[in-house]
């Protein structure tokens, strides 16, 4: 499903702002804006003194850009848009980097990397934004378990014979953990460090503190 969002980026030092629009799975991701101002404002001052808030959410591009045009009128000194708005943007672009992919090739690779450092500072930074990711990525998946795509099981049901079985094998596993070599303990990883360890739950909060995140990531094992 296609999100039609208008956001605006503040600079917390300065005050100063970007209002765009920006169509997404996600209307939390971490895109904050491609405006030429923006962007050197952001190499300026860095990624973490800038606070994206999402403004409205549409089902359609007509009501985004009509709202972003309502909101971008007019000439403020405490503006980094160049122009008024309700055209182009970096949505167009994305949409139609077949025809002009060559011409902003540099634009898009600037972007992904401004979109990746905001990400990963938003999750070490912003407890409730890490969540909401985290959240987002669960309801696409089961989305995608649910359109039936990777679930070859999808419209079935197991035979009585197969259910009492699955029944069986549940009942003959340790429940209480005594004799799971990770009972009592956690996975933690680290952004900045790349990798995930194990340790035990009484510590969770001294790691947590220390910057990494609950949980594993699937990036950081070594193949």
């Amino acid at each position: 499903m296609k999100f039609y969002t208008v956001y605006k980026t503040v600079n917390k030092i300065n005050k100063k702002y970007y209002i765009g629009k920006h169509i997404t799975d996600n209307p939390y991701d971490c895109y904050i804006g491609s405006g030429k101002w923006l962007k050197r404002a952001i190499k300026k001052y860095g990624i973490e003194n800038f606070e994206k808030s999402v403004l409205y959410i549409f089902n359609n591009r007509k009501d985004m850009e009509n709202k972003e045009k309502e909101l971008v009128n007019e000439k403020d000194n405490l503006s980094y848009n160049l122009k008024k708005g309700g055209d182009g943007g970096f949505d167009y672009i994305n949409e139609n980097k077949k025809n002009i992919y060559k011409n902003h090739k540099k634009v898009s690779q600037e972007n992904i990397k401004i979109a990746k450092k905001a990400l990963e500072t938003l999750i070490k930074t912003d407890i409730n934004f890490y969540n909401k990711w985290k959240n987002s990525i669960s309801i696409g998946q089961k989305k995608t378990y649910d359109n039936g795509r990777k679930n070859g099981f999808l419209g079935k049901k197991h035979k009585k014979e197969t259910k009492e079985k699955i029944s069986y094998s549940q009942k003959k596993i340790d429940r209480s953990g005594e004799k799971n070599p990770n009972y009592g303990k956690c996975w933690i990883h680290s952004i900045e460090k790349q990798k995930n360890i194990l340790i035990e739950k009484n510590n969770l909060q001294y790691w947590l503190n220390l910057g990494w995140i609950k949980g594993s990531n699937i990036k950081y094992y070594k193949k």
